[in-house]
């Protein structure tokens, strides 16, 4: 071209640009050729309408444009490909977010990045999008877990009012005070759900009845409980009497009397409205147990239920730690029904005493009864119970 060794400089100028050339970068974002191009037109753009280019404006279309809003967008679509899609409920949903691994994945590509006001844009971005998908998610996930899979129903006593009652039964608790409740019985149905934890309960609803119950509820059983009656031979504590070589010298027919929680022996001369009872087990006072007799087949044996003995022993002879012992032979009864009726009332007086609380030593007293307080009306029947200002009128 008129030019000494033109082609050959021109060889070398091409041979030494395409050794140093290396890819096209901004602010460690690589440049392509779509960008390239797309950056030349905002250049020309900029110097056309202000004779000058704004650097901020190429910062945020080669950075914010060229590499922020794409990451954004494959992470976005990665994450809508990652979150279940719900046909019942999921127990284990939140275990299964890819928010936070998704986030923590855009954090890692753009740490090289140092214009943090555009990360923290497109950062807040793709955090919006994520955290929108799963919001939807797991309100699908609530309503399906708030689906009823099963009902039951439960009810309730409301006391509205208490009244203080005399038992006035013809024997030897007639004297003892309960107090009567007029109860109300309100109802709700519980709701199980899918997502388990406590169920959920309807209101309380009267159901518009009313029952009248004791409070102390054992003494509801008194009516019911065996009374029995017969003559038994019971063993003498006297040591000379079990002592004597005379056949059957330590035993002595009693008139035995099973009674409100009270076991009672009378000498069957004392047998007389005017008589006097022998001796007295008061179950309230003397906690015990009736066991077989281990020798004889016909008797058993009341003994404290304490080791330390009974804690009372003004109603009958002998110490602390004297066992009762009793034969059925001949009576009408055979042993295994007086034990049986003994365990029953026993029953009966542990919890009376329970309910009772610190009012049994007040309510029950520790005596001998009189004879005349033993027996039933003749038909059996017992009176209703009367209010405490009848009884004492």
């Amino acid at each position: 071209m008129g030019m000494p060794n033109f082609n050959s400089s021109l060889q070398t100028l091409r041979a030494e640009l395409l050794a140093r050339r290396r890819p096209l970068s901004f602010a460690g974002v690589p440049v392509r050729g779509n960008h390239l191009a797309g950056l030349m037109e905002l250049i020309v753009s900029e110097v056309q309408k202000s004779e000058a280019v704004s650097v901020p404006s190429i910062n945020r279309y080669v950075i914010y444009e060229g590499f922020l809003q794409p990451l954004v967008k494959g992470l976005t679509e990665m994450g809508e490909a990652q979150i279940p899609e719900l046909s019942d409920y999921d127990p284990e949903l939140d275990r299964k977010s890819p928010v936070e691994a998704l986030l923590k994945e855009f954090d890692e590509k753009c740490k090289f990045i140092g214009y943090e006001t555009l990360k923290s844009e497109a950062r807040s971005n793709l955090s919006s999008s994520l955290r929108e998908m799963w919001h939807k998610v797991q309100a699908a996930n609530i309503e399906f877990g708030n689906e009823i899979i099963g009902t039951s129903h439960e009810t309730r006593d409301v006391v509205i009012q208490e009244t203080k009652t005399v038992l006035g039964f013809l024997g030897l608790l007639k004297d003892v005070v309960v107090t009567q409740q007029l109860v109300r019985e309100d109802a709700r149905t519980i709701l199980q759900r899918k997502h388990g934890g406590e169920p959920d309960c309807t209101p309380w609803q009267s159901l518009g009845t009313t029952v009248t119950r004791t409070k102390e509820s054992a003494f509801d059983s008194l009516p019911k409980l065996p009374f029995l009656k017969a003559s038994l031979q019971k063993s003498s504590p006297n040591w000379l009497r079990k002592n004597l070589g005379l056949v059957k010298a330590d035993q002595q027919v009693r008139v035995c009397i099973l009674k409100d929680a009270h076991f009672l022996w009378i000498d069957p001369e004392q047998m007389h409205p005017g008589g006097e009872v022998g001796g007295c087990l008061n179950f309230f006072y003397h906690k015990a147990k009736v066991v077989p007799h281990p020798s004889a087949e016909t008797a058993f044996v009341i003994r404290p239920a304490d080791k330390a003995g009974w804690r009372q022993t003004a109603t009958f002879t002998g110490n602390a730690s004297r066992d009762f012992i009793f034969d059925v032979k001949g009576s009408e009864y055979d042993r295994a029904k007086w034990m049986a009726a003994i365990e029953k009332h026993l029953q009966f007086a542990e919890l009376a005493s329970a309910q009772l609380g610190q009012q049994v030593e007040q309510q029950i007293k520790l005596r001998k009864p009189a004879v005349t307080e033993l027996e039933l009306e003749p038909d059996g029947s017992r009176p209703q119970m009367q209010s405490v200002e009848g009884y004492l009128a």
